[in-house]
């Protein structure tokens, strides 16, 4: 799948004066516009919040469907964090929602769930210092997102909402990290993009603490590599990124890419500094919503 055919799918769909539309549920106004992207796009959606059980936790899941749909329908699962956040981009802007607007726009449903001390479940003060404290105690942190992530992908399958194979994955910083894991824990899943992941986990401050850690260890996702080699993957950074080190995303895409027969990952480095405000994080979302997209829709002919 090479990146021109994912730019010619998203164009055949969303058409060239919409490279990134703006998804409004049906009858709202359309939110701002970001002044990088082009004339925006009303996509109405219908939305439902879906209840669902994992290992005796209640958990809450996101799903946005186009009214108008693709005759195979994929599903993009978008992770940043916070579930609501991760689809609307209200609090941190509009390049979380880049992604899940193209998949609407192509007419694919998108779904996000709280990732664990997110959101919702933001107990012992969330964010990554609770990944931390947990790590510290002995939870298995990349666990609980492979166990979300299964029961979620069962349960859509199960109402014929998702499709064994045609489900993509995309996720920013902490996102990236449990995409990747979740790429790697399900065969189903089809593709991935990470965005400025932290691959070595001892280079984010909140976790430097915790070299040598066990779980800490077994999370960085060199581990994933032989789960991951020959699957689409795609990988974006900065030319630099002190919060995640950029050179540590370089030498993982090169020890996947070395362990890749035929499906090679894709790397997209920006000038600048991801995780920062000099960095063109929306042409790396563009990027990677052209490279799922394209293949998801290789996928849907072979269905």
């Amino acid at each position: 799948m090479s990146d021109e055919m994912g730019r010619r799918e998203m164009l055949r769909y969303l058409g060239a004066g919409a490279l990134v539309p703006t998804a409004t549920k049906a009858g709202a106004p359309a939110a701002s516009a970001a002044p990088a992207r082009a004339a925006a796009l009303s996509i109405p959606f219908e939305e439902e919040t879906i209840g669902f059980s994992v290992k005796g936790q209640q958990l809450k899941a996101l799903l946005r469907s186009p009214q108008r749909r693709a005759d195979t329908p994929a599903l993009l699962v978008n992770l940043t964090g916070d579930r609501v956040e991760s689809l609307d981009g209200n609090r941190w802007g509009y390049v979380f929602r880049v992604v899940p607007d193209i998949f609407l726009g192509a007419g694919h449903r998108v779904m996000s769930f709280d990732l664990p001390y997110h959101g919702e479940r933001a107990t012992r003060g969330g964010g990554l210092g609770a990944w931390a404290a947990a790590w510290a105690r002995g939870e298995d942190v990349m666990g609980d997102v492979h166990q979300t992530l299964r029961a979620l992908i069962d349960l859509l399958i199960q109402r014929k909402v998702a499709t064994d194979g045609l489900i993509a994955l995309n996720g920013i910083s902490r996102g990236g990290l449990s995409c990747l894991h979740g790429m790697a824990a399900d065969k189903r899943v089809l593709a991935c993009a990470a965005h400025a992941p932290p691959v070595h986990l001892p280079a984010v401050e909140e976790f430097k603490h915790l070299a040598g850690n066990k779980l800490v260890e077994q999370s960085n996702p060199t581990t994933l590599i032989p789960k991951l080699a020959d699957r689409p993957v795609f990988l974006a950074v900065g030319s630099a990124d002190p919060r995640v080190g950029a050179e540590h995303t370089f030498a993982f895409h090169a020890h996947l890419n070395a362990a890749c027969a035929v499906i090679r990952p894709q790397l997209f480095c920006g000038p600048g500094t991801s995780h920062g405000a000099r960095y063109p994080d929306h042409a790396a979302q563009q990027a990677a919503g052209a490279f799922l997209l394209g293949w998801c829709a290789q996928k849907a002919k072979l269905l």
